[in-house]
């Protein structure tokens, strides 16, 4: 995270009275997330591309083959303090909502990424893992080599 980001916060609950937040102990228990490099992040890309050319399936089978594939989990945080039932029902409906709308977003992007890849082969006469190959090459030829840190940021261990 940021440095500029790390600092206590006040903000003031629905009653008006302000409450101090120790960033230091939100990022404590944001750091307990797994952290992926932008190299994890392609492979799995990557590997959901490999397994929608496979066909057989419907997307939403695909969809979740790919979860499994990619190890996709459930994290627990935890919150401290009284939260209300309507406040930890709203929390929990945006958590739900996030989710629902993020893989809505990831099997659209899957269906254009394999339309495009399909289009592309026709074009070249390319087989399709001979596309999804160089992709992978390319790709793993431009991305840097980052080491994850603990705060969820990225450094390319050639700039230290």
């Amino acid at each position: 995270m940021a440095g500029w980001f790390r600092r206590r916060r006040r903000t003031r609950p629905g009653n008006g009275t302000p409450v101090e937040i120790d960033q230091a102990a939100v990022d404590s228990e944001l750091a307990r997330l797994p952290q992926q490099t932008s190299r994890e992040v392609a492979q799995d890309w990557l590997r959901g591309l490999t397994l929608l050319g496979e066909g057989g399936r419907t997307l939403q089978e695909t969809l979740d083959l790919i979860t499994e594939v990619n190890q996709v989990r459930a994290h627990v945080l935890a919150l401290e303090g009284p939260l209300s039932a309507r406040d930890s029902a709203v929390l929990l409906a945006g958590l739900e909502w996030t989710a629902r709308a993020r893989s809505r977003q990831a099997g659209v992007n899957l269906l254009v990424e394999g339309l495009l890849i399909e289009w592309l082969c026709q074009a070249t006469g390319r087989t399709r893992t001979h596309v999804v190959q160089q992709l992978a090459l390319e790709i793993d030829r431009r991305l840097p080599l980052e080491q994850p840190h603990a705060d969820g940021d990225t450094t390319d261990p050639r700039s230290m």
